[in-house]
């Protein structure tokens, strides 16, 4: 049974992802995630809002939704660069 996943002892400890950037860079790719996700989270809400039945505006619903996708795929996009 796996106890622990960890990297390989060779690696001494670090991420097989984190090998080829700097504790700077990717931390900063980090930022940038959280940015992406945060804004995709905020478009999605916006979305939501307009969906309700007491405000039925479907048009700008659907528009908020995109703009959440979109956010999101940048994330992921960041996310794929990093492994």
């Amino acid at each position: 049974a796996i106890q622990k996943a960890m990297p390989p002892a060779e690696l001494g400890g670090a991420s097989l992802s984190r090998k080829a950037f700097d504790d700077k860079c990717e931390a900063a790719l980090n930022i940038q995630i959280n940015v992406e996700m945060s804004a995709s989270m905020m478009y999605l809400a916006m979305s939501q809002y307009f969906a309700r039945d007491n405000v039925a505006l479907p048009g700008l619903a659907k528009h908020f939704k995109h703009e959440s996708d979109e956010e999101r795929e940048h994330a992921e996009m960041v996310m794929d660069y990093q492994v």
